[in-house]
């Protein structure tokens, strides 16, 4: 009976423990996107993918690895070509006219998102910990005119994003952090971030149960 105590005591603190655990994302981009998710200090990276280590020639014959080799790019081959049928020209067409979006466009959708789950979050999103340790933008273009309109709106996205966050979420900004320059001599685009977004798993439930029951009551 004194065991049956002991365990149903050790699960209890262990559901404690991963409730009131912060489940958080670490995204860092400087040319390459970095993206790990976890809860505590348990942190799995999921981008970049790891790479496949190439198998040791000495575990097994050299006709197998061959032959292993062979049947994994006939079945890479399949999948190409499987994609490549299920896309019609008419999708293919569209697809090239689609013009490309601006970044102050991106930055307007990005702020509807956000929008868009502050208010289903409610009063939970005020629990949402996002920390910026450093976001520069150096924007640049081909024609020193177009730099200037391009500095000018993403400026100001940024400036309207940071305000967002800053009203909706627990939000802390490291000193110097952001910085968005005008670059007119390369004429190159370059973005380095490193954001870090967390949030109690119990929290996650809360807001989770919120949108459950705002859906029951719109039927």
């Amino acid at each position: 009976m004194m065991v049956g105590w002991i365990i149903a005591g050790c699960v209890l603190f262990l559901i404690l423990l991963l409730l009131f655990s912060v489940a958080k994302a670490e995204i860092r981009s400087d040319g390459t996107l970095s993206l790990k998710a976890g809860i505590g200090v348990i942190m799995i990276r999921i981008l970049p993918k790891k790479e496949k280590k190439p198998p040791k020639i000495s575990s097994f014959s050299q006709k197998k690895y061959l032959r292993k080799m062979k049947r994994q790019e006939e079945k890479a081959k399949k999948k190409e070509a499987k994609k490549a049928r299920g896309k019609t020209e008419k999708e293919k067409a569209e697809k090239k006219e689609k013009p490309k979006k601006s970044f102050s466009e991106k930055f307007d959708e990005v702020k509807k998102l956000l929008s868009v789950i502050v208010e289903t979050a409610g009063k939970y999103s005020k629990k949402l910990r996002i920390a910026i340790n450093g976001f520069r933008i150096s924007v640049g273009a081909e024609e020193a005119s177009d730099v200037a309109l391009r500095y000018g709106a993403i400026s100001q996205s940024v400036s309207y994003l940071l305000e967002f966050l800053d009203v909706n979420t627990d939000l802390t900004v490291k000193e110097g952090a952001v910085d968005v320059t005008a670059d007119f001599i390369s004429g190159k685009f370059d973005l380095f971030a490193d954001v870090s977004v967390g949030i109690r798993v119990i929290n996650v439930l809360r807001i989770g149960l919120s949108v459950l029951v705002k859906k029951i009551k719109k039927g």
